[in-house]
């Protein structure tokens, strides 16, 4: 369950990167499924999505930044949890250990900007924003 958690949070996090590609391949993607069914940045849909300067979709923090910043807070929250699980079972990982690990992910794929935009969004929330503030049952169950 908790390698589970945090396999799945790293393909969240290559959403947000590749996010241009998979909408011109019509892929799957955490980030366009977010866009399109929560509207958290305004009604859109599928057409208006697909006819977007692919420059926009290239920074998502930038033109859709509240599903942006929801994407990043359940990626790392449901590592935090898959780490979490792992403590469960004897492996020897606590919270802000895990918290650095997955900092470290970020900054080693080049994406210390969508690990501001995770700030950003905790900041908006006064800290208070956890993975049961956003509704993800309809993509994941853990």
């Amino acid at each position: 369950m908790g390698v589970n958690n945090i396999g799945l949070s790293l393909q969240i996090l290559d959403d947000l990167t590749d996010i241009e590609e998979d909408v011109t391949n019509l892929n799957h993607n955490m980030l366009r499924s977010w866009i399109l069914y929560h509207h958290p940045d305004g009604a859109f849909d599928i057409e208006q999505l697909n006819r977007l300067d692919p420059e926009v979709l290239k920074h998502p923090e930038i033109h859709f930044q509240r599903a942006t910043q929801q994407v990043m807070h359940l990626a790392i929250e449901m590592a935090l949890k898959g780490f979490d699980y792992l403590k469960q079972i004897g492996y020897p990982a606590d919270r802000p250990s895990a918290q650095e690990l997955i900092k470290t992910m970020f900054q080693l794929r080049g994406l210390e900007r969508f690990w501001d935009t995770h700030q950003q969004y905790l900041d908006s929330t006064d800290g208070r924003a956890n993975i049961s503030d956003i509704n993800y049952t309809d993509y994941f169950l853990f």
